[in-house]
């Protein structure tokens, strides 16, 4: 296995007086597919209002066998996390439904190999 770094940014759209609380939901359900997949190994997310809508930065660490199965482990778990809390993820092989929902799309991808780890000595 080798660490990867993946970084997701989204927006995020829905009742403003909803968008806020819907991502903390999100993160919960995050942190409980985080603490059961041991090559999710870290990740951290920032969220910034902007009337409309908000947007998500989401900075994943990740192992996984290569770049490709870096990108697909972390972007699984995210859209997982998403819709364990009820929101939709259009663009990302679904449609919004309900226009109620809270939509997350994705607006930018990277993923970077990290240096090998060394064990503490």
């Amino acid at each position: 296995m080798t660490t990867f770094a993946v970084t997701l940014g989204l927006i995020v759209k829905g009742p403003d007086d909803v968008r806020r609380s819907h991502f903390e939901r999100v993160t919960d359900r995050y942190a409980t597919l985080e603490a059961a997949d041991a090559h999710l190994l870290d990740c951290s997310w920032g969220y910034s209002d902007h009337g409309g809508h908000a947007t998500v930065d989401i900075d994943l660490t990740v192992d996984a066998d290569d770049e490709t199965a870096a990108y697909e482990l972390a972007s699984a778990s995210v859209r997982s996390a998403i819709h364990d809390a009820h929101g939709a993820t259009p663009g990302w092989g679904e449609r919004a439904s309900d226009p109620a929902a809270v939509v997350y799309r994705l607006t930018d991808e990277s993923v970077a190999l990290l240096p090998a780890r060394t064990s503490a000595r």
